[in-house]
This record gives C-alpha cells, structure tokens and sequence, in this order.
C-alpha cells in the first residue's frame, strides 16, 4: 500500500519535518542580517494590508530558510485561511505533478491556483531542475501567483544572481518583482 502525498500533514498540510517550525521558534538573533526579523514583519503587514510583497530568502543549508518560510504560509494561513495560501518544496512538488501526468490527475494544481494571497516556494533550486520542470511547472507556479497578484516568498540555496541562469527572463522578472532578497548567514547550519 502506498501512502497518498497528504499523509502525515497537518492541518497546514506540512510534512512531519515542519511542524516545529514557527515565526515564534525562530532564533531571530542567530542569523544575519540582523534587520531580517523586522522585514518578515513587514512583509506580513503589507501582505494584511493587500500588498503583493515578494521576499527571497537566499543562504546556505540550515540557515533558517525554510524555517521563516513555514512561519509566515502558518500565520497568513491563519489570517487568510489554507484556500488563499499554500506552502511548496518545489523538488518535491515536481515530483507530485509528473506522477500525476501517469495518473491523469491534475488535482496538485488546485492549491496554486486558488493561493490569492500567497506563495511559498522553498527550496527553488534544491535540485537541478529538468527544462520540463523548469519551463513547465515552475513557469506555471510562478505565472499563476502573477496571475492571481498573490504575494511569493521564495528560499533557495543559490545567489538570486543564479536565477537568470535556472529561469526564462519572464519569470525572473514576475518572481523579482517588487522583491526584498536577503542573503541569509548563520554561523552553523541548524541542522547538524
């Protein structure tokens, strides 16, 4: 028996690995830059007030990037509810929606297209995309939270520098549009 991709969720259907993580939890003062704590609340803020924000959170593994990224999708969830946001590892999502091509389902696309209010992407490049993946489904995502004026926070390991090389130009301008990119420091990964 196979378990379906939703087992083991919670109710902000995240995998098992997040679910300690919050803005709460956060170990603000461990990471730089040192002013990354007051834009996270600003980037809530505006998204509150109707903003569409953009934040790219950029770093070595075990930084915390993920870490902020599952804290803001648990407070807009909060706010907006779990239709008009959604959290994704982009690897991972990848994944789910080739295995949907062999099952002819193309129910993993529901949450990107109802997230109005917000999109995050963790773990953008945490693997080599395919050119399919690249210029299919992650030009999709992006192109829907475009579509939709939803706010992205996205985390990737690479410079933001990279992105013209992983991306067409058309979506390296939607996804850094009206964007703050931090480049995360911590003096280990958190991990280990």
């Amino acid at each position: 028996m196979t378990e379906s991709p939703e087992a083991g969720y919670t109710v902000f259907r995240l995998p098992r690995s997040h679910w300690h993580c919050t803005l709460y939890s956060f170990q603000w003062d461990k990471v730089r830059p040192a002013s990354l704590h007051t834009a996270v609340t600003s980037f809530l803020h505006e998204l509150q007030d109707g903003k569409v924000p953009h934040m790219l959170l950029t770093g070595s593994a075990g930084v915390g990037k993920t870490h902020i990224g599952v804290g803001v999708y648990r407070v807009a969830s909060t706010v907006f509810g779990t239709q008009q946001v959604t959290w994704l590892n982009v690897p991972a999502f990848c994944e789910q929606i080739k295995q949907s091509y062999r099952d002819g389902d193309e129910g993993a696309w529901a949450d990107v297209e109802e997230a109005r209010k917000l999109v995050v992407l963790d773990d953008l490049f945490g693997r080599t995309l395919t050119s399919h993946e690249a210029e299919q489904i992650v030009y999709r995502i992006i192109d829907t939270a475009y579509r939709n004026n939803a706010a992205v926070l996205a985390t990737m390991n690479q410079s933001h520098e990279e992105l013209k090389d992983r991306l067409p130009g058309h979506e390296v301008s939607r996804l850094l549009a009206n964007v703050k990119v931090f480049p995360m420091k911590a003096d280990k990964d958190w991990r280990l």
